[in-house]
């Protein structure tokens, strides 16, 4: 089961924090040979991206202390892309009731975050909608009373006095900032 599944399934002595298994998926997930970690534990602790490291390495000690560990946190692959993993870790007790094991699962869930990144991304634009359309709609409602007030203005006045061609320019005005509002809803 664990040579064929999707997500890296691995084992750890727990009082030399050094490898027992690793599953091949490692090598599919992390880009690089899981039979290295045999060898050097802690060559995968290279490969998680530097905004990700500090919570790791907390989360990782904290690790050895219970043997548990719930994280999510993105690996950089050797082409330089990187990809989320969500690791869960559980203790594997002896008779005596100390850990000897912890046994972990690392799924890929880069798809499951790119989804949730765009949808907050579409969320965030909809509520840029949302703002703008209020913004536009206020704006127009200042607009009628203006271009009320204007044509009311110029029936006061007659058409040759210099103040009727100031009106109609702001007329003019607040007619095309109505169609730029129009535009914007």
């Amino acid at each position: 089961l664990a040579e064929s599944i999707e997500d890296v399934f691995w084992l750890v002595d727990a009082q030399t924090q050094s490898f027992i298994y690793v599953s091949p998926a490692y090598e599919k997930k992390w880009g690089f040979s899981h039979q290295e970690l045999y060898h050097n534990p802690e060559a995968w602790l290279s490969f998680i991206h530097d905004e990700d490291r500090m919570k790791f390495e907390r989360a990782f000690s904290q690790k050895f202390v219970d043997g548990t560990l719930d994280l999510e946190y993105r690996i950089v692959q050797a082409d330089g892309s990187f990809r989320w993993i969500h690791d869960r870790a559980y203790p594997i007790m002896n008779e005596e009731g100390v850990m000897y094991r912890i046994v972990g699962m690392a799924e890929d869930v880069t798809i499951r975050k790119q989804v949730e990144e765009e949808r907050l991304r579409v969320s965030k634009l909809d509520s840029l909608g949302l703002l703008a359309g209020g913004l536009a709609h206020d704006f127009n409602n200042l607009l009628t009373a203006i271009l009320g007030q204007l044509s009311l203005a110029k029936f006061f006045i007659s058409s040759d006095n210099p103040i009727f061609h100031r009106l109609n320019e702001a007329e003019m005005a607040s007619l095309r900032a109505q169609d730029l509002t129009h535009q914007l809803l």
